[in-house]
């Protein structure tokens, strides 16, 4: 009896004392205990338990970084999770994607993006639901609005039977009840923004009432959607307009990008002496940009260049026609003319040389025939 005293004594005193092999008598919980926390991805109570630490505590540092520690497996766990739920999205298995972020929920409650995704996915969820709900519904008021006039016709055929009546009555019933469900369906659809679909299920409605609240409600519920179309339409088109905008942009940046290109090919190509191809470049230029400020001046360089060319290939063929090498000349001459194709004066030597060339010929040809 007093053995079984005094244990109950020191069980009272390890009590009051706070001892636990899990926490410590300062409140933090041990080093071991955050482990199995962060083991079983219970982020939300292992980081809340680290929000404290007391610079008087004899382990701070290793409970500080511990707290790195902890932080930095919650945001790999965060990332992975949002992963997960993507995936599940993409693949359309909206169920898993929602039970994957109420467990991570669970477990790291004080996480913005999880609060976030599932906040999305649950609208997600509930929009795509009100979509299936909604086709449903239109389907549903359509099979019995085909069938009132079926069962109408039933009655007047058969004014005492009672079962038709009541199949009427129920029918009628039932319609009053969908044009509730239509106009109530509408206005979810509508904080949804599936316009489309929400104008059908009015149209649907109108058909089905002639109630005048119900027909108030139907032009209220209407006139929300030709606003939205507005402001679709007006979307629409600031889209449109940015389009045309950016691609006019874009072309201007490449017509202005093709005529820098062009303009320093030209300088390449004149101060190389590659005359003939910078003519090409000029004639491009004045078909891209006619007004190009630059154009002007690199035609009078490039003319400048051409004529000191001709002028000096001109005086070659000259002075080999005077030493009677009319062939040369008559090349040098025909080379000059591809720099200069409107010179007249090397259009004139040219025939000259090929008459003296032709009664050449003929005079060796006669030759050769006296002495055959």
């Amino acid at each position: 009896m007093k053995n079984l005293l005094t244990i109950v004594i020191i069980s009272m005193l390890l009590l009051l004392s706070g001892c636990s092999t899990l926490t410590r008598h300062d409140g933090l919980p041990s080093i071991s205990q955050i482990d199995a926390w962060t083991a079983r991805n219970q982020y939300g109570i292992a980081l809340s338990s680290l929000e404290r630490i007391s610079p008087n505590e004899k382990l701070f540092v290793t409970y500080v970084n511990k707290r790195k520690e902890v932080k930095r497996l919650a945001a790999a766990y965060e990332k992975n999770i949002l992963a997960l739920a993507q995936k599940d999205i993409d693949k359309g298995n909206w169920s898993a994607a929602i039970l994957s972020l109420n467990t991570a929920l669970n477990n790291y409650p004080t996480s913005m993006l999880i609060h976030e995704r599932h906040n999305m996915v649950l609208k997600q969820q509930q929009k795509r639901i009100n979509i299936l709900d909604a086709k449903a519904l239109l389907a549903r008021a359509k099979l019995l609005y085909n069938q009132l006039p079926i069962s109408k016709k039933e009655v007047e055929n058969s004014p005492i039977n009672i079962a038709a009546a009541w199949k009427l009555q129920g029918l009628e019933s039932e319609l009053a009840d969908m044009n509730t469900r239509l106009l109530t369906m509408a206005g979810q659809l509508i904080d949804d923004n599936e316009v489309d679909l929400a104008e059908k299920c009015i149209k649907q409605a109108r058909i089905l009432t002639n109630d005048e609240k119900s027909l108030a409600s139907i032009e209220l519920l209407q006139d929300k959607i030709n606003y939205l179309n507005k402001v679709k339409l007006d979307a629409a088109a600031k889209r449109a307009y940015k389009n045309r905008n950016r691609i006019y942009l874009i072309k201007k940046k490449n017509h202005k990008d093709k005529v820098a290109k062009l303009v320093k090919n030209i300088n390449r190509a004149i101060k190389n002496n590659q005359l003939i191809l910078a003519e090409k470049y000029l004639s491009r230029l004045a078909k891209l940009e006619p007004n190009n400020k630059n154009y002007t001046k690199l035609q009078l360089t490039h003319r400048d260049k051409v004529n000191k060319l001709v002028y000096k290939m001109t005086s070659q063929g000259n002075s080999l026609y005077r030493q009677e090498k009319i062939a040369e000349a008559k090349a040098i001459w025909e080379k000059a003319l591809r720099y200069d194709k409107r010179n007249k004066l090397l259009q004139t030597q040219i025939r000259r040389a090929d008459r003296v060339l032709n009664k050449l010929n003929e005079l060796r040809n006669k030759r050769a025939a006296i002495r055959q």
